[in-house]
């Protein structure tokens, strides 16, 4: 059965559209009222909690789906895409729903001296929570790619600690269900840096939460 579609609302809303209708055609779609986003993505912007007032940094932020989030929650979001090709659709997708003069994008991070309120990790994953809607991947799978992603997850998250401000958030999410991206990958990162505390985990399953797979988690720095 086909991956169903849904729209996500700027009141954190979301809605399932029925299959065949064309999303342009829904009513808002030019005034960009709405994103097409997973319910999954949810577990990462609960945790994230982006207020009016935060300063954020959406550390892989490609294609813009949680940067919009929280731009709309009010946030200063600072949204950085290293990969060319990627930042260009970031920048499309924040045209269309107005906010390309909001959220500033940054081909790489910035320097370490400057720290935000909340950072945002949507780490590079081995997507195995979307299966569903990303047949591909399946085949793409390999020990030695997901070790690969492992390591590399590893050290955005290592890049991300020093930007953070004594008593702010880190956010770590990831589309996939494998524990070494995961939970393992949370607690390998807490053992690095000890003024890190976890303060809460979720997960989708598809198979249970009729959504993508997901896995979130977010973090406090202690002083």
């Amino acid at each position: 059965v086909p991956a169903e579609t849904y729209i996500a609302r700027k009141d954190g809303t979301f809605e399932k559209l029925e299959r065949g209708v064309r999303v342009e055609s829904v009513e808002g779609y030019s005034q960009g009222e709405f994103i097409i986003q997973d319910p999954g993505t949810a577990l990462a912007i609960k945790l994230l909690d982006p207020r009016a007032g935060d300063n954020l940094l959406d550390a892989c932020a490609a294609p813009g789906g949680k940067t919009i989030q929280c731009a709309w929650r009010g946030a200063s979001v600072t949204a950085c895409e290293i990969n060319p090709k990627r930042a260009r659709r970031l920048a499309e997708n924040l045209r269309r729903v107005h906010l390309d003069g909001d959220v500033r994008i940054n081909t790489e991070l910035p320097p370490a001296d400057v720290v935000f309120d909340k950072v945002l990790v949507d780490a590079p994953c081995s997507n195995t929570g979307v299966l569903r809607r990303r047949p591909d991947a399946r085949w793409n799978w390999s020990p030695e790619k997901l070790d690969a992603l492992v390591r590399l997850q590893a050290q955005i998250l290592d890049a991300c600690a020093p930007r953070i401000r004594p008593g702010g958030i880190l956010v770590y999410s990831t589309c996939s269900n494998e524990p070494e991206e995961n939970q393992r990958q949370i607690e390998a990162f807490v053992s690095r840096h000890p003024e890190f505390s976890i303060i809460a985990q979720d997960e989708s399953i598809p198979t249970r939460s009729a959504t993508d797979g997901a896995y979130a988690a977010s973090l406090q720095r202690q002083g």
